[in-house]
């Protein structure tokens, strides 16, 4: 899962049903969203406020369906599965399918994990043009309390004709989140690198009642032309959560990046702390 510093929000409907008690589906349809520095709704995208070639172009939004599945195996009382299914048409710009699963068995004192995941997205013409994209993930870790460490690996084959040169085209999550991709940097996002290998590492801490700590590394390999730019990021994560009020915690994060050759976060700072809420 991503890291959001800021929130965007959308108009639209969204429906969950719990089918089964392992089953859970979504649907949502989106018509307009908020940008974080945004005032009002509105029917663009982040596309049409980044990419100069799209300014002032509106959008019918996207509508998404989705499930995910959790449950112990049976008669394998130590397997677990978490397994996702996801769909999303983002109407004039492509449509974007995922299947992935997580899964994880005791191995004595310890837990192994073992992730795989699919992405796929095309259009043949719309606001971006051709957009043909692929992810192949696959995460391997351990948890061994009060210690989970997890490498993770997505890559996306070239497309020299296509949108970024073969990268996803996500017009509400790029530059602010990685959606569900296995590596994703929080300062950027894997995708707005193109195609090329994207590699992560994080090492997490839950010693302390009610506070986790994270550390991060993640390495981007990619392109958007026939140039790779390789993208670095060190990440520090703490999060508390406060005993007095229930889904009410402190989050501070602190991370540096550099990217070679220059493109715009020549060794960039920076440190974001946040009250957060969820209900």
């Amino acid at each position: 899962m991503g890291i959001r510093l800021l929130p965007i929000t959308y108009q639209g409907v969204h429906v969950k049903f719990r089918a089964s008690r392992h089953l859970h589906l979504y649907a949502s349809r989106v018509v307009r969203y908020r940008y974080v520095n945004e005032s009002r709704y509105n029917a663009g995208t982040i596309y049409t406020t980044y990419l100069p070639g799209l300014a002032g172009r509106t959008s019918s939004g996207y509508m998404s369906a989705g499930l995910n599945y959790e449950r112990r195996i049976p008669r394998a009382d130590e397997l677990d599965t978490k397994d996702s299914v996801w769909a999303w048409d983002y109407y004039q710009y492509a449509r974007l399918y995922l299947a992935q699963t997580v899964d994880s068995a005791k191995l004595g004192r310890a837990t192994g994990i073992v992730g795989l995941q699919v992405m796929d997205a095309k259009k043949q013409s719309g606001y971006l043009g051709r957009v043909d994209a692929q992810v192949y993930g696959a995460e391997v870790g351990a948890a061994y309390r009060p210690f989970k460490l997890v490498l993770a690996d997505d890559y996306l084959p070239a497309h020299p004709n296509a949108f970024n040169y073969g990268g996803l085209a996500t017009p509400y999550n790029t530059i602010t989140d990685s959606g569900p991709m296995f590596s994703q940097p929080i300062t950027d996002s894997t995708e707005d690198f193109g195609s090329g290998s994207a590699y992560s590492v994080h090492l997490d801490y839950l010693g302390i009642p009610r506070l986790f700590t994270q550390i991060r590394f993640v390495d981007l390999h990619m392109r958007t032309t026939p140039v790779y730019s390789n993208f670095r990021e060190v990440s520090l994560l703490v999060s508390y959560k406060l005993k007095a009020v229930k889904g009410l915690n402190i989050t501070n994060i602190a991370n540096y990046a550099t990217e070679y050759p220059n493109r715009n976060l020549p060794g960039f700072f920076q440190n974001r702390i946040m009250l957060v809420y969820t209900f």
